[in-house]
């Protein structure tokens, strides 16, 4: 790049030699990059021209895109050409000697050469280029990145394969078989991503998996760890540099909680005391707060409300007592509440509808006169009232008759005006729109966006702690004076990112969260704030009166979140063992964001991956039409690579890997082809050149909020045997409950009547039409009763029995862990066995 810029300045002749000299550099470059990734002579001349096209565009601006990739791909070269240590004085000091003063990171080269590359791939999308050459080097680059990333599992997966192996976390039957190694996938995905893994890493993912911890089998368990924190411990030593071990905080909890969740007598103790009267001890808390503060917010004064006393608590907690572990009693709760909305909308809507279909009313409404009352004077009086509200508030003044009769003729005008009219469409139009959408799972997409945020938050923090430890690691060949600088530094840093890890996590987050601060950390503070002066006048004698002012209430402040910290902690930490599984399948995490495969496709307020990807796609075109700068639609279209990516690792994880070990399939010929997405489907094929050169597609689409899942194309389907046909129909079935399937075409399709016009999804319910084209039945898709529209009439629909309902709705029929278990158990006998996955559902016809 030096001899480029020297170039522009030159004489003629200096300025050939120096292109001459920077090109040399390149061709060095190439046969370094052809060193660290091991690509051909062929490859290598396509990286000399790549980077040729690079070259000149280095020097237009100060730090250039094209400048940031050629230094990425230099990166690599180091990276490869010299090893990784790190000088660990605090961690040697703290072993007394045992740990070795100055290690090796055999594994940091591969993540690093991995990381660099993928940087300089997000940089091509910038780079000044024409469209032949920026796609020459993009090509590369992807070929490059996948190599790295393929070298990248190959090098951990056996070390992690061995620390589950010596921990003893090993399936017990096929499923689980196929959930480790999905296991493991999930681990290594997280250490291609982020270049790194933590112990919360490994926890959640455990969390979210089929395989399970065991129950603690000893006392002498409870003090070595569980399977857990053994595997934290072997992780830290195979992945030295790339694993981060799991702080005393984290760990301590993590041993506490296999007590009370890993044990018969602690789970007894959690489900029948701590979560429901611990549960009505914070939620009464938290109440009697909101209202007390609440009251004195708005009106100035305070009530003084005391909730929490034991008759409250106990009473509230045997309330959810009930709900946790009765199902008759929650059965007659949610009947009470179905009740209870059917009264409201009999009164709010059914009423008024009934009222307007009063011929009298009827004509009223539709007559000329009431519409002209309606545009002339409704509307804009309503709006006069909100504008006349909102100028005196504005103004401190009250609006006289004459303004207020003003501000009516005006506001008139501008409502019936063309642009006014247009104006009340939008906002109709958008009001409906957002409504339709606050109904779709509101408080749970709240839930996950400010989750979701704050885990994006804590992310970034990490990300940087991890980026300094790598600046503070030296390269074999660095100079003396560097060696020596960052080893004072790294003893230095080793502390400050300990105090940085421990603020961030336990004290500052759970504070700044409003979902950990209320009720837990309230409730927390409302308890320990009465200590307030005691803690004080015990810091006074050592800090003086001063400091201890400041101290007291600041520790008093923060000790909270610790509180807030735990609670999330320990959600997560019950998932990880068997004996808490869920009886049911239930559907699988595929996005980075925790999206299911509804939510990629359904748009809502945190859902709807795909359509808003592709609208955001649309507009970046239109834009990039004008401007040539495509690096959005670049982005946009990673997006959706990374959607798709997403789908055949769940497809491949789940499906596939199930059918390869299946007795009855005895091979592993199918693989996943193409993945087709569009704004409400997601095409999958499956491709298996064994038994027909016509692939098997699957159809996932979303209708009127539901997921529909289909055999888009039957392929080699068809030429199956009838013991393949039952292993293929059975992965299916299971496959459609981790995807997170309401209805299943073929299901529906054999219950049909021959000659039936079809059938209708909505919102609430499945439509059944008859062969005469009139209405037949109508079977709820929630658990509760609702009211569903057919054409014009309003059905309300009662609870079908559940036989009914399950031979049509598939959501309807839950497929055990047990009976999932069970299935494929038998599948592993000698001889065929019939085993039935769902008694009256057909995925695969025939």
């Amino acid at each position: 790049i030096l001899r480029t810029r020297a170039a522009r300045y030159a004489s003629p002749e200096l300025a050939h030699e120096a292109r001459d000299d920077a090109r040399r550099e390149l061709s060095r470059l190439s046969r370094r990059l052809q060193a660290a990734r091991k690509f051909n002579a062929n490859e290598g001349d396509e990286w000399n021209r790549s980077l040729a096209s690079l070259i000149e565009n280095t020097v237009r601006g100060m730090w250039t895109p094209e400048a940031r990739l050629l230094y990425d791909l230099q990166k690599v070269c180091v990276d490869h050409e010299r090893g990784i240590y790190t000088l660990d004085v605090a961690g040697w000091a703290l072993s007394l000697g045992r740990k070795s003063l100055k290690r090796f990171l055999p594994g940091q080269r591969d993540v690093l050469m991995s990381k660099h590359l993928r940087g300089a791939a997000r940089r091509v999308p910038s780079a000044r280029l024409s469209q032949r050459a920026r796609s020459r080097l993009a090509a590369l680059l992807q070929s490059a990145v996948h190599r790295a990333e393929g070298n990248l599992r190959a090098r951990f997966k056996p070390a992690i394969e061995r620390a589950l192996d010596k921990v003893k976390l090993l399936p017990q039957n096929l499923p689980e078989r196929v959930a480790r190694r999905k296991l493991i996938e999930e681990i290594l995905d997280r250490i291609v991503e982020r270049g790194y893994l933590t112990m919360s890493d490994l926890r959640d993912a455990l969390s979210r998996n089929n395989l399970k911890l065991p129950d603690l089998a000893s006392v002498g368990q409870f003090f070595s760890g569980d399977q857990l924190l053994q595997a934290d411990r072997q992780l830290a030593e195979s992945l030295d540099g790339v694993y981060h071990r799991g702080e005393i905080y984290l760990r301590l909890p993590q041993r506490l909680s296999s007590l009370a969740f890993g044990t018969p007598l602690g789970r007894v103790l959690t489900r029948y005391v701590a979560l429901p009267f611990g549960g009505a001890y914070i939620a009464l808390k938290g109440l009697q707060h909101l209202i007390n503060d609440g009251s004195q917010w708005t009106t100035g004064h305070s009530y003084d409300v005391n909730l929490s006393g034991w008759p409250s608590i106990l009473l509230v907690g045997a309330f959810l007592l009930g709900l946790l572990h009765n199902q008759q009693f929650r059965g007659l709760c949610v009947d009470v509440l179905v009740r209870a909305g059917r009264v409201c909308r009999r009164v709010f809507v059914d009423l008024p509808q009934w009222l307007l279909k009063i011929p009298l009313v009827e004509s009223i409404v539709k007559s000329w006169q009431f519409k002209l009352f309606t545009r002339f004077v409704f509307k804009p009086l309503v709006v006069s009232v909100a504008a006349g509200g909102l100028i005196a508030i504005v103004s401190d003044a009250e609006l006289t008759f004459f303004g207020a009769l003003a501000t009516f003729l005006v506001i008139n005008l501008l409502v019936n005006s063309p642009l006014g009219r247009n104006v009340d469409e939008m906002v109709t139009d958008w009001t409906v729109q957002t409504w339709h959408r606050l109904r779709i799972h509101v408080f749970a997409a709240l839930f996950r966006f400010v989750m979701d945020v704050f885990n994006r938050i804590l992310e970034m923090i990490e990300r940087f702690l991890y980026t300094v430890d790598e600046w503070l690691r030296f390269r074999a060949g660095e100079r003396r004076s560097a060696t020596i600088a960052k080893a004072v530094l790294g003893s230095v840093w080793y502390f400050v990112n300990y105090f940085i890890r421990f603020c961030v996590t336990l004290l500052i987050e759970p504070q700044v969260n409003p979902i950990k601060h209320f009720p837990v950390v309230t409730v927390s503070h409302k308890v320990i704030i009465p200590f307030t002066p005691a803690l004080t006048r015990a810091l006074t004698p050592a800090l003086g009166h001063a400091w201890a002012l400041t101290v007291a209430p600041t520790t008093i402040l923060l000790i909270p979140g610790v509180f807030g910290f735990l609670v999330w902690e320990l959600k997560e930490n019950w998932r990880l063992y068997a004996a808490n599984r869920p009886p049911n399948l239930q559907p699988a995490q595929l996005g980075n964001h925790g999206e299911t495969m509804v939510q990629f496709l359904r748009i809502g307020f945190r859902s709807g991956t795909v359509p808003k990807l592709y609208a955001k796609l649309r507009r970046a075109n239109r834009k990039a039409l004008y401007t040539d700068n495509w690096k959005a639609v670049s982005k946009h279209l990673d997006g959706l690579h990374h959607v798709s990516d997403a789908v055949r690792n769940f497809v491949d994880r789940e499906l596939l890997e199930l059918l390869h070990e299946s007795r009855s399939w005895a091979d592993r010929s199918i693989t996943t082809g193409e993945i087709y997405l569009a704004c409400n489907r997601i095409l999958v094929e499956l491709y298996c050149p064994d038994l027909a050169e016509d692939s098997l597609w699957l159809a996932f689409e979303e209708q009127s909020g539901w997921l529909v899942a289909s055999i888009h194309r039957r392929g080699w389907a068809d030429a199956l045997s009838f013991q393949r046909r039952h292993t293929l129909a059975s992965a299916l079935a299971g496959f459609y409950k981790m995807a997170g399937a309401t209805l299943v075409r073929e299901q529906i399709a054999v219950r049909l009547e021959p000659g039936s016009r079809g059938y209708q999804i909505t919102d609430e319910s499945l439509l059944v039409w008859s062969s005469d084209n009139r209405f037949e039945r109508a079977y709820p898709l929630r658990d509760w009763p609702s009211v569903a529209r057919a054409g014009t009439a309003s059905v309300t629909l009662e609870p079908q029995p559940a036989p009914d309902r399950a031979q049509w709705v598939f959501a309807a029929t839950p497929i055990t862990w047990r009976r999932w278990v069970v299935t494929w158990e038998l599948d592993q006998l000698d001889g065929f066995s019939k085993h039935d996955v769902l008694e009256n559902v057909s995925v695969l016809p025939g």
